[in-house]
This record gives structure tokens, sequence and C-alpha cells, in this order.
């Protein structure tokens, strides 16, 4: 199809008089069906695509048909949906799972901190596509912004993982929410792996997706040549991955929450581990915001009556032996999480062992700990068993 102007609403540039601006074009109608934000919020930028038309639609369907012929998808993430046609965006959806892949899976960048509302959007598109968790974003921020005064048991309120965990899509930062970008976000360093730990460790709490720039570093608001001004991931990048690997092998089975005590400052959870995966082992976490050491106790199940248990990440020394009844005291480091699994786990060895290089960038070992002295400082715990503040 040959695209014209009869295909589009509206521009935001006038080339004949060089002027910028939002012109809705001869004859054309904004979308009603849109986020009702400024009014009516069809247009964003450029030129605005007209989905009422028929040849528009029928383009796009064909698009979407041959796309995957194409390139190897399992899905798509559908950008700024709340700026075009919902009832558009739910053809195109129910399209795709009656004419190319019922499997793909399908996520919509809708930027608004009202879950109940996602909640009914994920309603009218007959529950076919998932959401990101904005407003659990935002209580990331708040606490963490709070520093030691943050309240860690109000750390999913009003979150789509409460409205519909089976839809919401978790994360801690993308690149939207990243320093100097439009939809900047805040979290205090300290506080990014006990968010992690809370979207990749828990169960019914949403698909977490991890951002590319917490696993490899970025380079900040305004790059320079030679990487003179790289980010390094946080923590040193070593607790991410293991808490990756640590969802896939252990975090199965019935959790117990502990978030509802008079303790706003410390907060944790256990998966008790299922039989078919990794022979039953589960784990703990435990996490606190507070400058003082903090512990929990915390029931873990009986058949773990017996076992030794210890902090994977390595930021908390000692071992928890796991009592008769099934329960166990698991302390944390000031301002921390801490990751308990069973020593002897199956595939404990090999996360133990694994040291993730983000260094893709060709830094260099010695660039790398003149960069990041956190990583120095974590590495040399890690190595002697002790803690770091």
């Amino acid at each position: 199809m040959k695209w014209t102007s009869e295909h589009f609403t509206g521009v935001d540039y006038d080339h004949l008089t060089r002027k910028r601006g939002v012109w809705k074009l001869e004859g054309k109608e904004w979308a009603e069906d849109v986020d009702e934000e400024l009014g009516n919020y069809d247009f964003l930028m450029f030129a605005d695509v007209d989905h009422k038309h028929p040849e528009v639609r029928a383009d796009l369907f064909r698009w979407i048909e041959w796309l995957p012929q194409q390139l190897k998808l399992g899905g798509l993430r559908l950008d700024a949906i709340k700026h075009y046609s919902f009832r558009f965006l739910r053809d195109f959806v129910t399209h795709i799972q009656e004419h190319v892949d019922p499997g793909w899976f399908m996520v919509g960048e809708y930027w608004r901190e009202d879950s109940e509302y996602l909640a009914k959007f994920i309603e009218f598109m007959d529950h076919r596509i998932s959401l990101f968790d904005v407003q659990l974003v935002s209580n990331f921020s708040k606490i963490s912004l709070l520093q030691e005064k943050g309240d860690l048991r109000k750390i999913f309120d009003d979150s789509l993982t409460l409205w519909k965990p089976e839809h919401a899509v978790t994360f801690v930062a993308n690149h939207d929410t990243q320093p100097g970008q439009s939809l900047e976000t805040p979290i205090v360093p300290f506080f990014t792996p006990l968010a992690y730990a809370l979207i990749l460790l828990r169960a019914n709490a949403g698909l977490p997706c991890v951002f590319y720039a917490d696993l490899f570093g970025s380079f900040g608001k305004h790059p320079q040549p030679g990487f003179t001004n790289f980010i390094p991931p946080p923590a040193g990048g070593a607790a991410i991955p293991k808490m990756m690997l640590a969802r896939k092998l252990w975090a199965y089975g019935s959790q117990h929450d502990y978030f509802d005590d008079d303790d706003p400052h410390c907060v944790g959870f256990t998966r008790a581990g299922h039989p078919s995966r990794s022979d039953g082992h589960g784990l703990a976490v435990v996490m606190t915001n507070a400058w003082e050491h903090r512990s929990r106790a915390m029931f873990v199940g009986e058949r773990h009556a017996g076992e030794t248990w210890t902090d994977l990440l390595r930021w908390c020394p000692g071992r928890v032996v796991i009592g008769d009844d099934g329960w166990g005291v698991f302390p944390v480091g000031r301002r921390s999480v801490a990751v308990w699994v069973n020593d002897v786990a199956t595939g404990r060895g090999m996360v133990d062992e694994h040291v993730f290089d983000y260094d893709i960038y060709g830094l260099g070992a010695a660039r790398k700990e003149e960069l990041d002295p956190l990583a120095r400082a974590m590495q040399q715990a890690m190595s002697e068993g002790g803690e770091v503040s």
C-alpha cells in the first residue's frame, strides 16, 4: 500500500512555514477511545496514523502476518498504547492470536499510575495482553528516596501486581525511567537489589523484566568517548545475575510472607520449594532499609528441618540451621537484602562459582575496579565471608 495524507490524522511540523505545532488534517478527527490525559492524548508525535481507515487496518494486519516470516518472534512489545485507538488495538491483538500465533506473548506500555484503570483495560482487551506495572516502579522510587523512613510493608500497595498478577510485567528500571529520560524515576542505589529480589523471587508477582543497564552498565545522561563516564551495574554486577539463577533453581512452591507486623523496615518471604524442581530446595529472602542489622523468624517447611542455609549473595555472614518445626531466624545486613539457600542445595555450587562478567565494552579488569570501588569491596567481602555496608 502507498501511504498518503488520507491515512493520517495529524502532524507536528509544517514544512512550508518551518513551524512546529500540532495540526489536525482536514476532514480528520482524533480517535476518541484513547487516554483522556490532556483531554485527548491520541496525538503524541510526528505523523499520527488513522487507525480507523480501512486501508490502514488492512495493511497493518497484512504486515503482522508478514513479519514473523522474516523474524523469529515469540511476541511483541506494544509501545505507547495510551495514544492510539483501544478498539483497533483489541482487533489487532485478536487478529494476531487468530491468524498469526495464539502463543505470542504481548505486553503493552501504558504509562499510568492507576492500577485499577489498567486492570480494567486488561479486561477490555479480553486478557490478551499484559501491561507494565508502573505503580510498582513508582513505589520503589518513593520508598527508596525516603531512605530508612520508607515503609517496606507498603511496597506493593496499589500495584498492578495485586490487581492482575498474571498480566503484570514488573521491572525496576528501563530506558524511559533512567536518568535524563522523560519518565525519569530515581531509585536510590542501595535499594535496587532489594527491588530485584521482590520481582524475581516471589510467587504470583507478575513476569519480571531485567533492565539491560542493570546487568551491563550504562553511560549516563551524556555518553563520552572512551567510556570515561561508564556507570557500572548495581551492586558490582554480581547480585542480580545470582538472583536470576536463584529464580530458575529454587523460587518454587508455597510462599509465606512477612510484611504485616510492627516493623516497617524489615520484610521477608520464603519459598518452600517443589519436589519437581532442584530436588525440592527453596529459599528465604529478608531485606531492610534500616542502618541496623535486622533478622526475621520465617517458616520454610518441616521437610527442611536440620538443613544449614547461607546467604547466596554473601553479603550477610553466618549460617542458619532450620529447626525441627521448619522455622529459622534469618539475618540481614544494614540497608541490604539476603537470599538464604541450603548450603548444599542442588545447583548451589554452580551459582556460588558463577562470575558474571559485565565487561561487554572491553574496559578491562583494572578500569572496572577504578570505576567501581563497590565491586572491589564486594569481591573482597565474598572471598572473606564478610559483609558489605
